[in-house]
């Protein structure tokens, strides 16, 4: 009976695993992962200064640096793939929407086109994710 409640999503398995073998307060663990996932999400916050503060506090032997890194990068990615899908289904609307700046952003708009039909693969590297989703970018690019 025991059994039958034990979690099998391989996300939770990971999770759970993770929090159990941590090297310091799990606090710092969270809130690393939300200040990155909030960073890479497109919202401003301390997700730059959170990376920081964890190298700083792994330095001074009160979390692990491997443990801070692995944390920092699933947030990141994480905060990554809801950027893109926040612009994949609604970034293209909230800018043709009509309203102020309407025309400026339709300009915006069309230069980005123009620049993710030429750059597309290097062009994800050097902008925001939810700017990717917003020019259509596929996951395979």
């Amino acid at each position: 009976m025991l059994f039958a409640q034990l979690p099998t999503d391989p996300a939770v398995l990971a999770a759970v695993h993770l929090r159990h073998h941590l090297h310091g307060p799990a606090g710092d663990y969270l809130g690393l992962a939300v200040a990155a996932l909030a960073s890479w999400a497109g919202l401003p916050g301390p997700g730059e200064a959170a990376l920081v503060a964890a190298g700083i506090l792994a330095a001074h032997h009160h979390i692990d640096i491997f443990e801070a890194v692995v944390v920092g990068w699933m947030g990141a990615t994480t905060g990554g793939v809801i950027g893109w899908l926040v612009g994949l289904r609604a970034g293209r609307a909230v800018l043709t929407a009509p309203g102020p700046l309407y025309r400026m952003r339709q300009s915006a708009l069309e230069r980005g086109d123009r620049f993710f039909e030429r750059f597309g693969s290097i062009a994800v590297f050097f902008t925001p994710s939810w700017v990717a989703g917003i020019h259509g970018m596929s996951a395979k690019r």
